[in-house]
């Protein structure tokens, strides 16, 4: 079954990693925006879309799990 493993293994370093980063870039950018807003920021929301979906990636991602943490400690 090694070979099964592999094709799993490709399918998530290719496909499903990526696209996880895609859906979270919109709210991570969206996020940094946010953010930015308290500090009396003019970059725009498409700066930050521009901005590499990686970087916004993570910031959504983290986003969604501090807010998943306080909806968790809140119950």
């Amino acid at each position: 079954m090694p070979l099964l493993e592999g094709v799993g293994e490709i399918i998530m370093e290719f496909i499903f990693e990526p696209v996880l980063y895609y859906i979270f870039s919109i709210p991570g950018a969206f996020f940094r925006f946010l953010i930015s807003r308290l500090w009396r920021s003019k970059r725009s929301l498409e700066s930050y879309l521009k901005d590499g979906a990686f970087y916004n990636g993570f910031v959504g991602l983290f986003g969604f799990m501090v807010i998943g943490l306080i909806i968790f400690n809140l119950n």
